[in-house]
C-alpha cells in the first residue's frame, strides 16, 4: 500500500510531492519508543520509491510509514542533525 493514499502498490500511480517529508512507523508496528519522526528526501521527480531512506540512513518500505505534516512526537536525532538548514548542520559545515 502507498504510504500516502493507501492504494495497493501494484495499482499505484506516482505522487508529486515536496522534496522532504516527515514520516514515522504506523501505530502498532513497533513500540512507541521506536516511532520517532524521520525526515525522508524524495527524488527530484517527486515519485515515491519502493524503499524510502531517511536522512539518518535508516530504510523503510513505504507501507510501514505514516506521513506527518511536520515534526511530530519524538524526532530522530540523526535526521535532525542532517536536515538542511538546521543550526547544528551549519555549525558542522563551518
Amino acid at each position: 500500500m502507498c504510504v500516502l493514499c493507501r492504494v495497493p502498490a501494484r495499482s499505484h500511480r506516482p505522487h508529486r510531492m515536496s522534496r522532504y517529508v516527515f514520516a514515522r512507523y504506523l501505530p502498532g508496528l513497533v513500540g512507541e519508543t521506536r516511532r520517532v519522526c524521520h525526515v525522508i528526501e524524495l527524488p527530484d521527480d517527486g515519485t515515491v520509491p519502493a524503499t524510502l531512506t531517511a536522512l539518518c540512513g535508516q530504510s523503510f518500505p513505504p507501507c510501514v510509514l505514516e506521513q506527518m505534516s511536520a515534526w511530530a512526537g519524538m524526532p530522530c536525532e540523526m535526521c535532525v542533525l542532517q536536515t538542511p538548514g538546521t543550526e547544528k548542520q551549519q555549525e558542522v559545515e563551518r
